[in-house]
């Protein structure tokens, strides 16, 4: 199923797995936070854009 030949390769790369799942950042955790800049305008982004064609 998983394509490794022992128990302990299939043990190990589940802890990888485990592991690097745990550190991506939570979504959750960035509700409320100002990640995006008071003056960014995508509008005008869009706008400039479409010029640009």
């Amino acid at each position: 199923m998983s394509g490794l030949s022992s128990t302990r390769a299939v043990v190990h790369q589940a802890l990888r797995a485990f592991v690097a799942q745990r550190k991506r950042l939570d979504l959750r955790d960035l509700e409320g936070a100002d990640l995006l800049d008071p003056d960014y305008d995508y509008k005008a982004l869009r706008a400039a854009g479409a010029s640009a064609r």
